[in-house]
């Protein structure tokens, strides 16, 4: 008999649980925490978020000059909130995440009796501030691995399909047994006993929809399988 496709959402994904599926070839379908960014049903997401934070109201003033306010004037320079330029630390400074760019410094004359201060050093021993402008990334070149092999397969038009019914057998589950059950939290310690307080809740949702709805209605349909996030 063949399996159910299984379903499991970013919190499992990782090269180690990827080799597993195949190793055991288990057809699965795991996401990545950058899978909505590539789908294009997802390239408006920006938009609405705008609309939510708008009926929300505006977003709090930052506490901080950011390095978006230091902006480059028309000679070239990098120029703080104050109108002092700064000049360039060292160049192409990488981070340990491969961003690369230039850090600029601003005089210490500059930032001893400057008005801004307050909101431009976060310690106020800090003799001068120091702005890093990145340029871009230094990226590890692709490996075909398990972690590869499974993006390509949920980017694949079956595998959106496929991965998209997870929001309709899932979440409902846990938003059954958590406000309806009310189970917010486990009331017991330990793997074992978790684990059996756990399946008991879920013993007790399916013996409901049994109840509700019918023998057919409980069980899973178009023989999907997912794991809890």
């Amino acid at each position: 008999m063949k399996s159910a496709p299984l379903l499991a959402d970013s919190g499992f994904h990782s090269e180690a649980n990827m080799k597993m599926l195949e190793g055991k070839e288990i057809n699965g379908y795991v996401a990545d925490r950058n899978m909505r960014k590539r789908d294009p049903a997802y390239a408006t997401a920006d938009r609405h978020r705008e609309k939510i934070e708008g009926i929300q109201g505006t977003k709090p003033e930052k506490r901080f000059f950011a390095p978006d306010d230091f902006k480059f004037n028309e000679r070239g320079k990098l120029v703080c909130p104050a109108g002092s330029e700064l000049y360039i630390g060292y160049r192409k400074h990488v981070t340990p995440n491969g961003f690369y760019g230039v850090a600029y410094k601003a005089k210490i004359t500059a930032c001893r009796g400057c008005t801004l201060r307050v909101k431009c050093l976060q310690n106020p021993n800090t003799k001068y501030r120091q702005v890093y402008k990145f340029e871009g990334r230094h990226r590890p070149p692709a490996v075909e691995n398990a972690t590869t092999g499974m993006i390509q397969k949920i980017d694949s038009a079956m595998g959106r399909f496929i991965y998209s019914r997870r929001m309709g057998l899932i979440e409902p589950v846990f938003g059954n047994i958590r406000h309806a059950l009310g189970l917010d939290r486990f009331t017991l310690k330990g793997n074992k006993k978790v684990n059996i307080q756990w399946k008991l809740y879920n013993t007790v949702h399916n013996l409901l929809k049994i109840f509700r709805y019918g023998w057919t209605t409980a069980m899973v349909p178009s023989g999907l399988r997912a794991m809890a996030g």
